[in-house]
């Protein structure tokens, strides 16, 4: 059909005032489509937790004496007595503020961890980081209070506020953020990562025979992340992107020239009027790399131009299951990569006994989290006294 583009469908979306929150918030069985991948067991990333574990346990108790720091401190706490034996893990999360919920459930898989071990000899510090603007402060507060290991930072503004003084103390740090660059020595990321979406969804365009695809992407952050990481996937694949288009923030934000740019790059031809069936889809599939907001400045218009998802296939990591994009008519069939949270009837059980609420991804993250460390610190007592170590029974 023959488009006014004076009808030109105009979509306001709400900023969030942290995107990446909105990466780690949802992350739930989507709505949308999903089918089934075929799943991969990532030996290099099993490894790499256990290096992770092993390196932070062997650098406890051997962080530097020196009490000086290069940053001039918020608050200038007595530093804790340290030779007790209690291994200190301090819990560097939001604890208060508009994302206190993701804190606190990460807490709470933390605390249910501690208790179902029955650990005497380790104890739990909380740092609030208030989701960034507390971070330095609740890194100030980590060595002061003599913690021994880091589960946290959530947020990758709350990681940069504290990199310096934990690098500094020797603290090492098991990060709950899916930042790939916030992976450094004596710092390791536990989440779910977009990268790892972003393969597993080429992996099924590929498995289906999608070989045509096409990138629209924006110039923010994560949509420079994104789109990279797909090129060189792609590339590795031997596939070259059908399109690849980049659009500007001022692009964005003025009508006419998005108009243009999205005309452009779905390869709408205005139809005839007589003709009533549409040609083929130039694509067999459009990856928008960018941010919630840039994903729905985009599709209703790529809809409009007869490239929505009807014709060819979306794919999006989980940041789609934000609300706002779960209802987007021009969203509905796209493809959306999720976490495989394995059943567990035990925890899940215990949760609600002890929460009064059903758990969520980030809890069971926790969880993890404090049980591996608490497994790895008896494996490594094990190996100091010599004797051999019974399983724990979880």
């Amino acid at each position: 059909n023959q488009k006014n583009d004076d009808e030109l469908p105009h979509h306001t979306a709400s900023i969030e005032p942290m995107e990446e929150a909105e990466l780690i918030r949802k992350q739930i069985q989507p709505s949308l489509p999903m089918p089934e991948l075929n799943s991969q067991t990532d030996d290099t990333s099993s490894a790499l937790a256990q290096q992770a574990l092993d390196a932070a346990l062997d650098l406890l108790r051997s962080k530097p004496k020196s009490d000086i720091l290069k940053t001039t401190p918020v608050q200038e706490l007595p530093p804790v007595a340290r030779n007790d034996g209690i291994v200190r893990v301090g819990l560097m999360l939001p604890l208060s503020g508009d994302y206190a919920e993701l804190g606190l459930d990460i807490a709470g898989g933390i605390e249910m961890a501690l208790f179902q071990t029955g650990e005497r000899d380790m104890e739990l510090i909380y740092l609030d980081t208030k989701g960034g603007p507390r971070a330095y402060q609740a890194a100030l507060d980590a060595k002061n209070k003599a913690v021994d290991i880091v589960i946290g930072p959530l947020f990758t503004a709350s990681i940069e506020g504290s990199a310096e003084i934990l690098a500094q103390f020797g603290i090492p740090v098991l990060s709950m953020s899916n930042n790939q660059a916030a992976a450094q020595t004596g710092r390791w990321v536990l989440n779910y990562l977009p990268e790892q979406q972003m393969d597993n969804l080429l992996g099924y365009l590929v498995q289906e025979n999608k070989m045509r695809i096409a990138i629209l992407g924006s110039e923010d952050k994560f949509g420079v992340r994104m789109r990279s990481h797909a090129t060189a996937r792609l590339a590795e694949l031997g596939i070259n992107p059908a399109a690849l288009t980049i659009l500007s923030p001022a692009v964005l934000a003025d009508e006419p020239s998005l108009k243009d740019a999205i005309k452009s790059f779905s390869l709408y031809i205005t139809p005839e009027e007589e003709i009533i069936e549409l040609k083929p889809a130039p694509y067999d599939a459009v990856i928008l790399a960018g941010n919630a907001d840039f994903v729905l400045r985009t599709a209703p218009v790529l809809a409009y131009y007869d490239l929505g998802p009807s014709r060819v296939t979306y794919v999006g990591t989980d940041l789609w299951t934000r609300d706002d994009l779960l209802l987007e008519p021009s969203l509905q069939g796209s493809i959306i990569a999720r976490a495989e949270i394995p059943d567990a009837v035990a925890f899940e059980s215990s949760w609600i006994e002890t929460f009064k609420t059903e758990s969520t991804a980030l809890s069971r993250l926790g969880f993890d989290s404090m049980a591996l460390i608490t497994v790895t610190k008896r494996t490594h007592e094990a190996k100091l006294s010599g004797s051999v170590q019974t399983p724990v029974d979880w």
